[in-house]
């Protein structure tokens, strides 16, 4: 999770940038696919710090679908070792 939240952070920030410079941005389902893989904490830190993504309703939606399916499946995962013990 730390590594890829760094990563999501850094690539918000990034986006960010070239978005105030009129450049070529990060596509938003890049974004998502490393909140996806366990970035969605570093992704949260960076649209609250930089204000970045956190008005577009359909981006949110995605986000906070795959922030809960990431809660569900640590949940399982832990609670499923502790159901085998």
């Amino acid at each position: 999770y730390l590594v890829m939240s760094l990563i999501s952070f850094i690539a918000y920030n990034l986006d960010k940038a070239k978005a105030e410079k009129g450049l070529w941005r990060t596509q938003e389902n890049t974004l998502l696919m490393i909140d996806l893989f366990c970035g969605w904490p570093g992704g949260l830190v960076a649209q609250h710090l930089f204000h970045h993504k956190n008005r577009k309703a359909n981006y949110q939606a995605g986000f906070w679908l795959i922030t809960l399916l990431n809660i569900a499946a640590v949940a399982y995962l832990q609670h499923g070792k502790l159901a085998l013990n």
